[in-house]
């Protein structure tokens, strides 16, 4: 048999390392026998590992039957943990009357991400169970979206149906040439959804697995009680005398974009006037702005002092500029630093793409006076008012005010309030 093995991530109950995180990778054995020790792809610093991997491998049953997927923990100058294992019974899936070997996926496609995985089509698969199962052969109507057997009808899913209504010619054209008509697209489709309903309407106790990605428990050998984490992943297993044509599918992890945040600080207005000169009694304050995307510690920046403003006005024109990694579908940056300078490996951190902006008030012989903060979310940026009189609190208090994704739309401009805690319930 020609296994595929797909390692998505793992969760990791319990810190190896005296850092309270791990460094993990992935080792494969067959019975007792190790056949991929993936110590070069370890991750560091994390009790969440995100492999993307896919192995692929020979299996010989009844010699082979176990299969153990172990995660291990690396060290520098001691010997590798085992951290925690899951068996599976492959020659158990092998013979499976589910049809455990690859599950069936929600559409029949011969190209693009969806490419059909299994050996077989779905118009195969189907023609033996009924075969199996001594029951007649599917019978499709004129167009091929639906067939009967044993005089339960089984429909097309309307979606493949609108895709091939609405294809251009030039679309469809392509695909009878490279890959098959439409109508073999149909009709491949309408077995699958027979497939898909074969244990609800045919048969209860053979119902056949659908394509997913299996979350199952790992364990340390040595307390076979205790759960010590979770490993998603999923297994294909097809035959050596009709082995897979497509290639496998790629999960690798999607690799952060960089981006470059340029922020530009040209008012204040209306700050509170914090200081008060005991000769004159006139109040002012020393305004200054400090800013930052990944971390105050981090990448955070500030203006210069606007010293004694009498009326809360505060002029800069001081920009800012702020580099980091972003994924768009997650909607995460990516940070990547060591937590200490003796650790081995940078800790991979995602945040939220926020950009924190406060103001204060600079004191020469105490700490600074915190005088107010504005929270911006970049993928759902408030739009600022177009003067400050109409800047109101509202604006970020309010869900229903409107938004922009900054990455969509690139540059904004306006005055956004910034927002003090008094008591509970209370802001200034």
């Amino acid at each position: 048999l020609k296994c595929r093995l797909y390692i998505i991530k793992a969760f990791l109950f319990r810190a190896w390392d005296a850092s309270g995180k791990a460094d993990p990778y992935i080792k494969i054995l067959l019975n007792s026998d190790i056949i991929i020790d993936d110590v070069n792809s370890r991750l560091y610093n994390t009790l969440e590992p995100v492999f993307g991997k896919s192995y692929e491998f020979e299996v010989t049953i009844p010699q082979q039957t176990i299969l153990r997927v172990q995660v291990w923990d690396w060290d520098l100058a001691s010997s590798n943990d085992s951290v925690a294992e899951t068996s599976i019974d492959i020659e158990n899936r092998w013979f499976s009357c589910h049809r455990a070997t690859c599950g069936l996926q929600k559409r029949y496609d011969s190209a693009g991400y969806n490419v059909w995985r299994d050996t077989k089509k779905p118009l195969i698969i189907l023609t033996e169970l009924c075969r199996a199962t001594n029951l007649n052969l599917p019978v499709y109507s004129t167009d091929f979206r639906s067939l009967a057997i044993r005089d339960i009808r089984f429909n097309c899913d309307p979606e493949c149906i609108e895709f091939v209504t609405r294809g251009t010619s030039n679309e469809m054209s392509h695909r009878k040439v490279y890959h098959e008509s439409p109508e073999e697209y149909i009709r491949q489709n309408t077995a699958l959804a027979a497939l898909h309903a074969w244990g609800r309407k045919i048969n209860p106790e053979g119902a056949l697995v659908s394509e997913h990605i299996e979350c199952r428990s790992i364990f340390n050998p040595n307390f076979p009680d205790i759960e010590q984490g979770k490993l998603e992943m999923w297994l294909d297993i097809f035959s050596m005398s009709r082995p897979p044509s497509s290639a496998p599918v790629d999960i690798t992890p999607l690799k952060p974009m960089p981006f470059q945040l340029r922020l530009t600080i040209w008012n204040t207005t209306d700050v509170e006037l914090n200081d008060e000169n005991f000769v004159t009694g006139e109040k002012t304050s020393d305004i200054y702005v400090k800013a930052w995307v990944l971390g105050e510690k981090d990448d955070g920046q500030q203006t210069d002092v606007h010293y004694r403003s009498l009326t809360g006005e505060g002029n800069f024109n001081w920009r800012f500029i702020f580099d980091f990694n972003y994924i768009d579908i997650e909607e995460k940056i990516v940070h990547e630093k060591k937590d200490s300078v003796f650790q081995i490996g940078n800790t991979v951190k995602k945040l939220p793409p926020r950009i924190v902006i406060r103001v204060y008030d600079a004191d020469l012989f105490s700490a600074d006076d915190f005088l107010g903060e504005c929270i911006l979310n970049m993928t759902h940026l408030p739009i600022g008012a177009k003067t400050s009189n109409k800047c109101k609190a509202d604006i970020l208090l309010d869900s229903r005010q409107r938004a922009l994704n900054l990455f969509v739309n690139k540059r904004i401009a306006g005055w956004w309030p910034m927002i003090a805690p008094l008591k509970a319930g209370e802001i200034r």
